[in-house]
């Protein structure tokens, strides 16, 4: 269950769209929450040559960099104010905490010397060539974070939604792997927060003429009973869970269709993180369908899938 939430904020109304979340889930679940915001020193020389590829060391001291410290002091500032507000308006126990350093190590990290039990945050969903250009912080949170992490789209759903989110459907994409199971446990937590149900789909994916294929498979490949048992006896999910199969040439596109037509409203799945050649329903399909949907999407990087990140160094924490 959620006891400690970290919400990644970088002082824009678009990354504050993550808290009402958070407040919800908190809530609930009586968790306190704790907003984290990454203070990324300048470079001293503009000419210098950065790279910021997913396959460079994150969080390393930068020797052409500089703190500045008077704009640390109104980050840390402006977190208290926030704070002071969000405690006044929910009643919750909220803490705040300026790290410096670079973004996902510094999050990821502040993350685990809390113990949190889930990061709450907004991402761009950023496409196509801007995406490859940008690199996505989300993304990269996500391959460090050592718990689930809730990425929402500002402006997503129906009006008010952000003012008072509410889970009343959830569903889990499975490709039939133990390894895209390993997101029940925090999918059946939101949902009995919510009381939600929990429509759990497996996509087997082929070419277009899959249909076909798929109608004439044996009945028993058909109902794999085997992840569809260890589906129904999970003790993470509610017993009302339903189980469909469903054949589709991209698995990401019938994810996103599915929680359209069956009007849900997250998406729980777990990941890779590392993208490349994976399974139907994990690795970089998780971040094509954040990529494609506008629902809130629970991501979960299952304990084996955790990079090493001991070379990355320590992040310097100020109040």
């Amino acid at each position: 269950m959620y006891r400690r939430i970290v919400v990644a904020l970088d002082g824009s109304a678009f990354s504050a769209a993550a808290v009402p979340y958070a407040a919800e889930i908190a809530a609930r679940a009586g968790a306190a929450i704790e907003l984290v915001r990454v203070h990324v020193p300048e470079p001293i020389d503009d000419d210098a040559i950065y790279t910021f590829t997913p396959f460079e060391p994150e969080c390393c001291s930068d020797p052409y960099a500089r703190l500045d410290r008077a704009a640390l002091r109104i980050e840390a500032e402006e977190m208290h104010d926030l704070t002071q507000f969000i405690a006044d308006e929910t009643g919750l126990s909220i803490s705040a905490r300026v790290v410096v350093g670079e973004v996902n190590g510094s999050l990821g990290r502040r993350a685990e010397a809390l113990r949190a039990d889930l990061i709450v945050m907004s991402t761009h969903a950023r496409r196509g060539l801007e995406r490859l250009h940008f690199g996505s912080v989300a993304e990269a949170v996500v391959r460090i974070a050592k718990m689930p992490v809730l990425l929402v789209q500002p402006g997503a759903g129906a009006a008010g939604q952000l003012r008072h989110p509410w889970f009343r459907r959830v569903l889990v994409p499975l490709d039939g792997s133990r390894f895209s199971e390993e997101v029940l446990p925090a999918a059946g937590d939101l949902a009995r927060l919510f009381g939600a149900s929990v429509f759990a789909m497996h996509v087997e994916t082929g070419p277009p003429e899959f249909g076909r294929w798929f109608d004439a498979m044996p009945e028993a490949r058909r109902r794999e009973p085997d992840w569809r048992d260890r589906v129904r006896r999970s003790p993470w999910l509610p017993a009302r869970t339903r189980i469909e199969t469903i054949a589709a040439p991209d698995a990401a596109a019938a994810i996103v269709d599915a929680a359209e037509r069956n009007r849900v409203d997250v998406i729980a799945m777990a990941t890779h993180g590392g993208g490349g050649p994976s399974a139907a329903t994990t690795g970089s399909t998780a971040f094509d369908v954040v990529q494609q949907t506008r629902l809130p999407v629970l991501v979960r990087r299952p304990f084996h899938a955790w990079s090493d990140a001991s070379h990355l160094g320590k992040a310097r924490l100020t109040v």
